[in-house]
């Protein structure tokens, strides 16, 4: 473990003691790695999806004090496209003590404007990552909608920095409607590397190189009939996300079900998930569960 995850872990650790000492005993609780999903934190990331018929807006919120005399805190916008390369990065004042933004992936500026048209992000898939002054301020969260479909779905934004840290190649697990009865699925998956301050791409905001997987991953897709595999796939990827459907994940399955999706990384990436699922117009999102790892 670096110095940077042993220093944000003894902070956990220091944290949950603290919470711990205050909560009734309970045998075999122990300190965890994973993504915030829970409390404030340094730093979020929340994906986009602006291909097709999809849109997405994003909200932020910061909980934390204003700067000297009321003044807004800077909060820097990295936007990056699922092979991991840095779209384009924007400073947006937000107030402290509640101070809340929105912004449209069509429509990317920064607040107070500067006077040049706003970067369009339509046409691509990726995630933002949203960084301040290190205190543990921001909450945040994401919708995306199916302008085709008139469903929605989304869910928290995760924090790192202070609270959450990734750990390794562990599975991120969550569940599923029959795939055939939905008239809308997205599974999300987000390759971060947060060894640094700010989490970022793997490929530090460069175009990963032509032709290179940058991370491989078993998926697999379990229900409660037989002996419990629906179907499995091994692929590499060759970008930082993956954007893809349980029908395209899966091809050839005959779903008839509903199931349990894991996901596990095998090339010692950390994984971010999400999933969304509709049916007709009512849609869900989650955050993908992240297998646990203790200390």
């Amino acid at each position: 473990m670096n110095a940077r995850r042993r220093a944000l872990h003894g902070g956990l650790i220091a944290g949950l003691a603290i919470l711990l000492a205050a909560a009734p005993a309970r045998a075999g609780v122990q300190s965890a790695i994973g993504p915030n999903s829970d409390f404030p934190d340094s730093n979020l990331v929340m994906p986009y999806s602006a291909q097709g018929s999809r849109v997405t807006f994003l909200a932020l919120s910061n909980i934390g004090a204003s700067g000297p005399d009321t003044a807004p805190i800077v909060a820097t916008w990295s936007f990056y496209d699922a092979s991991g390369e840095l779209l384009v990065a924007v400073e947006r004042d937000i107030l402290g003590e509640g101070g809340t933004d929105l912004v449209d992936v069509t429509a990317v500026e920064p607040n107070p404007p500067d006077g040049l048209p706003p970067d369009n992000l339509t046409g691509t898939n990726g995630f933002v990552v949203i960084s301040g002054d290190g205190d543990p301020r921001f909450i945040g969260n994401f919708t995306i909608a199916n302008t085709s479909t008139n469903a929605a779905f989304g869910n928290s934004a995760v924090g790192l920095g202070v609270i959450g840290v990734l750990a390794t190649d562990v599975a991120l697990l969550g569940s599923t409607f029959n795939p055939a009865t939905l008239g809308d699925n997205l599974l999300i998956l987000l390759a971060i590397d947060d060894l640094g301050m700010v989490p970022t791409s793997l490929t530090g905001g460069d175009a990963p190189p032509a032709g290179q997987p940058l991370f491989d991953l078993s998926a697999t897709l379990r229900g409660n009939q037989g002996d419990g595999v629906i179907a499995e796939n091994f692929l590499s990827v060759a970008g930082s996300s993956l954007f893809i459907s349980i029908q395209d994940l899966f091809p050839g399955t005959n779903f008839n079900s509903s199931a349990t999706i894991e996901a596990i990384p095998t090339s010692g990436v950390t994984l971010l998930g999400f999933y969304g699922q509709a049916l007709g117009p009512f849609g869900a999102g989650q955050n993908l569960r992240t297998e646990l790892v203790t200390q």
